[in-house]
């Protein structure tokens, strides 16, 4: 396996790389046990060449069993790709599948992926961004616009930032957060459509590793000290070697599948910017003050 190495000199200092999403309502916080340097330094370690090009979701929790390198967006990228092109308004939905709601827009919006070469990929069990899909679109309805928000999405889409696209985002969601079809669906569909069209789902560990600062296991192993927005293409995180968990974003997945859902310029963009909200809106349900980087 070739590792993609993170020199010093590529890398400003920590202090520069972080900045705290100062907001957030669930369990999953950092535990005060590491320091922000030795939590970027571990997450700079596991940095590797994609080995599968499943791409799967941002959990940090290592799987049951040693998974090979993938890329990695919020709930899998069926999950991520869905809701952001119902909230960007993506045109290639039928109008028989909009009028017969999410269970039907799934099941095209995975046809398009696999036939456009995107591999399918999700886990089962206690998947947060699953389980909560329905209050992490009212996040993204409700606080998209917010500050720590749209600081998040200015400095990791930098100059393709388009305040009237992120703006658009949130009220895309606004409509989902208030359609009672959307309101109802069992978004276990994900998991279970990623199966059906031979997708990876991988079975991660939700054991209490730490019935010290978890009695209740609320957070079902969960212990991301941050999380990692990662930029570099061809690259993700190799989590169960990894000595901290984090959460990791990569950016790569998103851009192509945008890319390849887009009739324009500005389809790309606000379907892009869809996307990186969703990541935000499930970062705010799941966690709480995480260090983002």
């Amino acid at each position: 396996m070739q590792k993609h190495e993170l020199g010093e000199s590529q890398m400003p200092p920590v202090d520069e790389r972080v900045e705290i999403f100062a907001t957030g309502i669930g369990d999953i916080q950092p535990t005060g046990e590491y320091t922000l340097e030795q939590v970027v330094e571990a997450s700079d370690r596991v940095q590797e060449q994609v080995e599968d090009a499943h791409v799967v979701c941002v959990d940090g929790r290592p799987a049951t069993e040693k998974q090979p390198v993938r890329e990695k967006v919020a709930g899998g990228n069926l999950y991520t790709f869905l809701f952001a092109a119902v909230a960007a308004g993506w045109n290639g939905f039928s109008n028989e599948a909009k009028t017969n709601g999410p269970g039907s827009m799934v099941e095209e919006a995975a046809n398009f992926l696999v036939q456009t070469k995107e591999f399918l990929g999700a886990h089962w069990d206690n998947c947060g961004a699953v389980n909560k899909a329905t209050e992490i679109t009212a996040a993204c309805a409700e606080y998209g616009e917010d500050d720590q928000w749209v600081a998040q999405a200015q400095r990791h889409l930098g100059e393709n930032f388009n305040a009237e696209h992120w703006r658009s985002a949130k009220e895309g969601y606004a409509q989902i957060a208030t359609d009672e079809q959307w309101q109802t669906w069992d978004a276990n569909q994900i998991q279970q459509t990623v199966n059906a069209k031979g997708g990876v789902v991988e079975q991660l560990k939700g054991d209490n590793t730490r019935p010290d600062l978890d009695p209740e296991n609320k957070r079902h192993g969960h212990f991301e000290e941050a999380t990692r927005v990662n930029a570099v293409a061809g690259t993700s995180n190799d989590r169960d070697n990894s000595e901290i968990q984090t959460f990791q974003a990569d950016v790569a997945p998103m851009v192509r599948m945008a890319q390849k859902a887009a009739a324009s310029d500005e389809d790309f963009s606000r379907i892009l910017h869809a996307e990186v909200m969703r990541q935000f809106g499930t970062l705010y349900v799941l966690s709480k003050n995480q260090p983002v980087f």
